[in-house]
């Protein structure tokens, strides 16, 4: 039986993993200015988003992703004909509609795959679930990475779901944001209750930056700490404390940054980060943010994820 595992887009993984352990991505695209840009999970593309300076709160952007028809084709089109199972693996359904729309979405396409695959000479049943992650970019990717290793283990298509949501429980995702403003403002424009106006302009005065757990379907501020450069080291060092301390239940640290990654490679918190991971047979993986991520953090952004029995950060 052949299995494939479907993520969104605003899930951050290093894009050579994603093509080497053969998981498909369905696309969020971003529209600037009434431009529509395709998140392509390549660093290059990426880049050249986040370099064109298009993240400022004087543009007007926002994420456009795939409606309930987009996502059918998509599985109808391109998963279909090449698979019996495919597992949809979505970003939080308390930030985004594609979980709703990628349920519905798979509602009508266990009406309609027997003909196509009899079109393409495919023979037997085809199933597919989808699941709410709870989880957000870099937590996300570790989710599907979990996943990933499951099915490549043997892992067995009906234990997939419940695999999926016991390890998406104890996965904690970080964010440093570029300012609380910014953070501020992307909520007003979505409709979202948070950082008051007052709260924002004490933030700006004092330089204080948030470190935003997001966990849970829920976001809350984990600290507050003056200067974005060290609330960026601070959560750099909490999470080299948890791999010095052997505290990590999965070996991975998932790290994505909201601009060029020579920036993130060059700070020396990251580098011992980096020389703790290699000592602890402990994988750092790092990419660029994607575009959604990017757009709800700003540029420069940093999120991290990393699954540990130790306390967490505050």
């Amino acid at each position: 039986m052949s299995v494939v595992l479907v993520v969104d887009s605003a899930c951050d993984l290093p894009a050579q993993l994603i093509e080497q352990s053969n998981i498909k991505v369905l696309p969020i695209n971003i529209k600037v200015n009434g431009e529509l840009y395709k998140d392509k999970k390549s660093d290059s593309h990426l880049l050249d988003f986040y370099n064109k300076g298009l993240l400022t709160n004087d543009n007007d952007a926002d994420s456009v992703p795939y409606t309930t028809e987009e996502i059918e084709q998509f599985i109808l089109s391109d998963l279909v004909s090449h698979h019996d199972f495919v597992f949809v693996q979505t970003v939080a359904s308390g930030n985004s509609p594609i979980f709703d729309n990628a349920s519905k979405a798979s509602q009508s396409i266990l009406k309609k795959y027997q003909t196509v695959r009899q079109q393409a000479g495919r023979t037997g049943m085809f199933g597919i679930r989808v699941i709410d992650t709870t989880s957000v970019f870099t937590g996300q990717g570790l989710i599907a990475l979990y996943t990933s290793e499951a099915l490549k283990a043997g892992a067995k298509r009906q234990d997939l779901r419940k695999l999926a949501d016991d390890f998406k429980a104890t996965v904690s995702t970080y964010a440093v944001p570029k300012s609380v403003g910014y953070v501020r403002e992307r909520a007003r424009r979505k409709g979202v209750s948070g950082v008051s106006a007052l709260g924002a302009m004490m933030g700006k005065a004092l330089d204080i930056n948030p470190i935003i757990l997001l966990q849970n379907n829920a976001n809350q501020v984990a600290a507050k700490v003056r200067g974005r450069q060290n609330a960026i080291d601070q959560l750099l060092d909490y999470a080299t404390d948890q791999v010095v301390q052997g505290n990590l239940t999965f070996p991975y640290v998932n790290v994505s940054y909201a601009g060029e990654l020579d920036e993130l490679r060059a700070m020396a918190a990251f580098q011992t980060l980096e020389e703790a991971c290699k000592t602890a047979n402990v994988t750092l993986l790092s990419c660029v943010m994607n575009l959604t991520g990017g757009l709800n953090l700003g540029p420069e952004a940093v999120c991290l994820s990393l699954v540990t029995e130790g306390e967490p950060l505050a």
